[in-house]
């Protein structure tokens, strides 16, 4: 174990209750600085993942909390269906510094193909999902730059294919602002960066990158995909890179075995002069497109016939930034900051996840819908719906039988005893902090409702059917009361006769 990991295990345990809100549980990944855990919101009871490294100590651990924030304020701008979503972010007393993310359940696209190519419809699918959310990403200004199989989640769906997360942009290039702000730059002009297998040529020379350095690593994760191997299976970093910045096209062993209506894509996606190559996310939609007409079907795509226009001017804001100018803050903006140097990536692959909640996609739509729940936490099952009906039953019940048992009691200290089982229930449900079901009004009402109603009895089961019986609208005190109260008044009296009859022929029955 590293000297980060130890730290952060200092900071953060299964079990632990992360800002009075998230309940941490098992580790589920780790990088080089930090690493993720599986966790409950208490107050949706959603599972979700934290991310999570440990307070600055070095240069090479400053460049991770950099990337971090990098990839806050990224996938906070991103909102996509095939990108991951972000739900909260911040810095703990202790200076652990957080992200909450979706929890998606599934495995890496390297597990699932690993020797086990797709079938070409399946490999299609997944690649048209994997180009939507880099569409979002370049349409922003975003290149991701490590796009890899391990930072592809996949999840079955009960048609045969996937439901693709695109992962990780903690490396990602930002060619323009992102709602006005700027975004501290971790890398100097002249170094690579990325993952060597999935690099693209200009990327590993230390050139400036745009959209179409994602097109190259997209061309090898479909190889991949469908030919069950990685198209670049060099044994060190250096042949790797050679084996990308080499002139010479990238040798495809199992391309032959490949349906040949994808080989031209393939070649189009992977040329190694990205002037040449496809330029992006849309162009590669629209050779999707024509592939799934069959207007290809017997003649490879031509890059010539998908290449669409120039990509419009991009202003580069990666400038150096005064570390003054950020100030500890709980927000996505200042969260963390600084000039920070070049170091060591963060690379914390989804790996291990089980299980999965379906999360909210649209992140203000869900605020909203916590500070709803904070006050009245509504029924969102069958099974929720039948305790409130369950309530609206038993609560009326227990007033009547309370109120039997209160009968020497004044006219409001009777009322407010017989009413105190909802009116608890009512303060319980406001004064909680958690927005689960367990401390609703709904189930909450009839539980006190019908412990409250046992112990009236206790108190004298006969005594209690003979009030029943004698005076069972004792709450109506009007003479001529109103429609509604005159139909509560007949309903209590109908209730109160038969309820003291059936207590009044157990109590004879019994054997005492």
């Amino acid at each position: 174990m590293n000297e980060p990991h130890r730290r952060l295990q200092q900071l953060i345990r299964p079990g632990d209750l992360l800002e009075q809100r998230y309940r941490i549980g098992q580790r589920v990944g780790a990088g080089a600085y930090g690493m993720i855990f599986s966790a409950v919101d208490e107050l949706t009871s959603e599972r979700v993942a934290i991310k999570a490294i440990p307070p600055a100590d070095s240069p090479a651990s400053e460049t991770a909390i950099g990337r971090f924030q990098r990839e806050m304020t990224v996938v906070r701008t991103l909102v996509h269906s095939n990108i991951i979503s972000l739900y909260d972010w911040g810095r703990s007393g202790q200076g652990l510094i957080f992200m909450v993310l979706e929890y998606v359940e599934g495995e890496t696209l390297d597990k699932v193909v690993h020797h086990n190519p797709m079938r070409a419809e399946v490999a299609i699918d997944v690649i048209r999902q994997i180009a939507m959310a880099l569409q979002v990403a370049h349409e922003h200004g975003v290149i991701h730059r490590d796009l890899k199989p391990a930072n592809v989640m996949l999840s079955p769906t009960r048609y045969g294919g996937y439901k693709v997360k695109v992962l990780d942009f903690g490396m990602a290039k930002v060619l323009s602002k992102l709602e006005d702000e700027s975004i501290v730059d971790l890398t100097r002009e002249g170094i690579a960066v990325g993952t060597p297998r999935y690099i693209a040529p200009e990327q590993a020379r230390g050139l400036p990158v745009g959209p179409a350095a994602d097109m190259y690593a997209l061309g090898l994760l479909f190889y991949e995909m469908l030919a069950g191997e990685q198209a670049v299976r060099a044994a060190s970093v250096d042949d790797a890179i050679s084996a990308h910045v080499s002139r010479k096209p990238l040798e495809l062993p199992q391309l032959a075995a490949i349906d040949s209506r994808l080989h031209g894509l393939l070649r189009a996606l992977l040329e190694k002069d990205p002037d040449q190559r496809l330029p992006g996310a849309s162009e590669l939609l629209q050779a999707l497109d024509r592939i799934e007409r069959g207007q290809d079907a017997s003649s490879p795509v031509a890059i010539s016939e998908v290449r669409g226009p120039a990509m419009g001017e991009q202003v580069d804001i990666l400038a150096s930034v005064d570390p003054d100018t950020f100030r500890r803050k709980r927000s996505a903006r200042e969260v963390v900051g600084g000039l920070l140097g070049a170091g060591e990536k963060l690379e914390l692959d989804y790996d291990a996840y089980k299980e999965h909640h379906r999360a909210d996609s649209d992140p203000v739509m869900r605020r909203r819908r916590l500070r709803l729940d904070r006050w009245f936490r509504p029924p969102r099952s069958i099974g929720e719906w039948a305790e409130v009906c369950l309530s609206l039953v038993v609560v009326p019940m227990a007033f009547l039988m309370i109120g039997a048992q209160a009968s020497e009691f004044g006219y409001g200290l009777r009322l407010m005893t017989a009413a105190s089982p909802a009116v608890l229930a009512l303060v319980w449900s406001l004064v909680s902090t958690s927005t689960d079901w367990s401390n609703s009004l709904g189930r909450v009402a009839w539980q006190l409702a019908l412990g409250a109603a046992v112990v009236a009895h206790l108190f004298g089961p006969v005594e209690l059917a003979g009030e029943m019986a004698r005076d069972p609208v004792w709450f109506v005190q009007a003479a001529d009361p109103a429609g509604p109260l005159r139909v509560m008044g007949a309903g209590a009296a109908w209730f109160s006769q038969h309820w003291s009859a059936l207590v009044l022929t157990v109590m004879q029955a019994l054997p005492l």
